[in-house]
């Protein structure tokens, strides 16, 4: 399956239609979609959860009417001013592959409010722009069921939260056990075995009535009121779990009241002002640095040309003062040897003749001359500077010229960068309503979280009340089947009772070796992706128990290590090993769309994860993020990997969220071809 494109139209914080083009390449598998907290990135998933799977795509949405609240609450709302919207849809087109080719799929769930406050809704599905024609129009939504087991989708498109839960509690072995047997359908197996059971209650019951065995009907009698004590305790732990589930929407609602009336930033309110301060000093700080500079040689670097040309009459005059000296020293030079040489002489015959009286001298002068004449210079000397003087001024341009300038670019660059983030927070803390707007409502959402904590706490308790009753049904129905296949060895329905008994053993053990057999498999992928995105340098193996689905990790030692004492890093880790494992165990080549997945990881892991997870998770991987989550020291890590970026603002003025290209002010260069 590839995801080609996803259209929202007044869904959530998208007013109007909003596209999304999600096609990538072999070589370009990833999607970086970002936002800030409230801007819409988990609306996206769940938009494409709620396309492809309708009512089935939260378990909440037990019964219809609570399903059609949920829509209503979806359909956009914009400001208070503006009224209603009529209605909404969600549009996701994919390719899809199997025996017969590639087709091309448009999936579009749309649904418009009644009159009398109901909603309608419409499924619609085509294939290669056709509408499906080899299934009924009423059976669509079982085929893309078919197509995309809502069970095996929870392992290719999940969240943090999701993530989290694995991460902290049991979690991990119920969704193991959970997502085997999805991955397996086994439930046909179960379904098989009950129908024998039922098959030989049936064969028993007229075998005990030929036998006028009354201890048969006692048993049956007592398994039928067990299974009434459990059918009423299951329908008090539904009633509890379905005042739970209504307590659980009461506070999405008011949470969501809360976010539009700004309280996901007043939340970080805290956080906001602590980084207000550090922006503040920061700016401050360079500020007064570019006034130190702008006080001392700043000026001097708009003036580079006259600079240079003072630098060089600098040295021209360095070079005057040097002839100056060094005509100086040779015409000493010259003086003391005409001297030394008039003092000689010469014996011509037997006369001594001094050299400078003999008419060849003036040659030799005027050679001695020649030699230590220095050359003309015709420049002027204009500053005439000391030496101390001199290197000080080169020193003062060659900062001016060339580090200065470097410094000051940074400088801005910084400032720049900081005044930007200022505004930004700037902007978020206008948007935080003052105290008394929210306190009334938190106040509200702390008693119907203490409601809710209450309700679970029942919840648990008739859980507990529903595994005893099914404990109770299994002693009797043990006792029953005991006293069966006694009597079954003395009718004359041995041969079929005991060839029934037979076949649910079969089934049994055909259950078990088909998990352990598919959990062999999880095993050695769960290995190996731990220790891919693990940091540490250890290798570990992990094993689960085919009966509990308990995993166990070991060390290279073959020390058993609980989850506990992994860093938060590693459970997390450990959470996203799982996913990857059983997506990778199901065989079905289906896109990866991951919510918020690095919010807390520390920077090693996070590096691990965009090295070694998001290019190579799947052929698909579209990643929800926020600013500080992926950012532009970890975009690098993603190599060549990133297909197309996009951008989620969200509009306070207008309570809605627009889609750009780009991310976070990084222009987008990415495109598949």
């Amino acid at each position: 399956m590839l995801l080609k494109r996803l259209v929202l139209h007044n869904f959530g914080t998208y007013a109007g239609s909003q596209e999304l083009n999600l096609q990538t390449a072999p070589e370009k598998p990833v999607i970086l979609i970002g936002g800030k907290n409230g801007a819409g990135k988990s609306t996206l998933l769940e938009a494409i959860r709620l396309c492809l799977h309708g009512q089935m795509s939260d378990r909440l949405l037990t019964t219809r009417e609570r399903y059609e609240r949920y829509l209503l609450a979806k359909m956009h709302r914009g400001s208070p001013n503006d009224l209603p919207v009529k209605s909404s849809f969600i549009e996701v087109e994919f390719d899809y592959g199997d025996q017969d080719g590639v087709r091309n799929y448009k999936a579009r769930r749309s649904w418009q409010r009644k009159p009398s406050g109901g909603i309608t809704e419409t499924f619609q599905l085509s294939a290669d722009d056709s509408p499906v024609s080899d299934v009924d129009a009423g059976h669509w939504q079982e085929f893309i069921q078919e197509l995309i087991p809502m069970g095996v989708s929870d392992l290719f498109f999940f969240d943090g939260e999701k993530v989290q839960l694995l991460a902290e509690d049991e979690s991990d072995r119920l969704t193991l056990a959970e997502a085997v047997k999805n991955l397996l359908g086994t439930d046909i197996i179960e379904r098989l075995h009950a129908d024998v059971s039922i098959y030989r209650s049936r064969a028993v019951q007229s075998v005990a009535e030929e036998a006028n065995a009354p201890d048969i009907d006692v048993l049956n009698a007592t398994v039928d009121l067990m299974r009434d004590r459990l059918t009423q305790t299951v329908a008090a732990a539904n009633e509890t779990s379905n005042r739970m589930e209504a307590l659980r929407i009461e506070v999405m609602d008011l949470e969501q009241r809360i976010q539009e009336k700004g309280g996901s930033y007043a939340k970080n309110r805290g956080k906001l002002e602590e980084r207000k301060q550090l922006l503040s000093a920061r700016v401050a700080a360079l500020e007064a640095l570019i006034r130190e500079k702008a006080h001392a040689l700043l000026p001097v670097t708009f003036a580079p040309k006259l600079l240079k040309a003072t630098v060089a009459q600098l040295a021209l005059e360095q070079d005057l003062r040097f002839q100056c000296v060094l005509e100086d020293a040779l015409g000493k030079a010259a003086r003391a040897t005409l001297t030394r040489l008039k003092k000689l002489t010469l014996k011509r015959g037997a006369a001594n003749i001094p050299l400078g009286d003999l008419p060849e001298f003036e040659k030799i002068l005027s050679v001695i001359k020649s030699t230590h004449k220095t050359q003309e210079w015709d420049a002027p000397m204009i500053h005439d500077l000391s030496t101390a003087d001199e290197q000080q001024i080169r020193s003062w341009a060659t900062e001016a010229l060339d580090t200065l300038p470097k410094e000051l670019k940074r400088t801005s660059e910084e400032l720049e960068t900081l005044y930007r983030e200022q505004q930004n927070v700037e902007r978020d803390l206008a948007q935080i309503p003052p105290e008394e707007t929210l306190h009334p409502l938190l106040v509200e959402l702390r008693a119907l979280h203490k409601r809710l904590a209450d309700c679970a706490n029942e919840a648990i308790q008739k859980n507990t009340e529903v595994e005893q009753a099914q404990q109770a049904i299994a002693n009797a129905e043990g006792n029953y089947r005991r006293a069966v296949d006694t009597l079954a060895a003395t009718s004359l329905h041995r041969e079929s009772l005991q060839k029934a008994a037979r076949v649910q053993q079969v089934l049994t053990e055909f259950k078990s070796a088909m998990i352990e057999r598919k959990l062999k498999q999880v095993e050695i992928e769960l290995t190996n992706c731990f220790n891919q995105l693990s940091r540490k340098r250890l290798r570990r193996v992990i094993t689960i128990n085919p009966h509990s689905f308990q995993v166990t990790i070991k060390d290279e030692h073959d020390r058993a290590i609980s989850k506990q004492e992994l860093s938060a890093g590693e459970k997390q880790i450990y959470a996203i090993s799982i996913l990857w494992a059983l997506g990778k165990v199901s065989g079905r080549p289906l896109p990866i769309i991951i919510d918020t997945p690095l919010a807390r990881l520390d920077r090693d892991h996070r590096a691990l994860l965009g090295r070694r997870y998001f290019p190579y998770a799947s052929h698909q991987v579209i990643v929800l993020s926020t600013d500080t989550e992926i950012d532009n020291d970890f975009i690098p890590l993603l190599g060549d990997s990133v297909a197309r970026t996009y951008e989620l603002s969200f509009d306070s003025a207008s309570q809605s969220t627009k889609v750009t290209e780009g991310y976070f002010a990084r222009n987008s260069s990415y495109e598949t071809q």
